[in-house]
């Protein structure tokens, strides 16, 4: 998961803001998360390895959710956990 670092997530204040979701939503293996417009997932397998939750991500365009679920696949243990689907909302 480090590998992929700062790669790994497009949007504001990287991981600290994916940390600030986990506590303020009390993520844990117990939950499932959906996460739509997913893009390629850098924030769903950061949270998911972090929690342990589950994670469905919508992504609209069908080349960047097939490039999340390969990226998720390098992941140990993540597979299981982030799942990826093509769809609009």
């Amino acid at each position: 998961l480090t590998a992929l670092g700062h790669l790994d997530q497009y949007h504001y204040l990287g991981v600290e803001a994916n940390d600030h979701v986990i506590d303020i939503m009390g993520l844990d293996e117990s939950v499932h998360v959906l996460d739509i417009g997913s893009g390629i997932g850098g924030p769903a397998r950061y949270i998911s390895a972090k929690s342990k939750c589950r994670i469905t991500g919508v992504e609209l365009q069908k080349d960047i959710a097939e490039y999340g679920d390969e990226l998720t696949q390098r992941v140990p243990g993540l597979a299981d956990r982030v799942k990826f689907e093509i769809g609009d909302i």
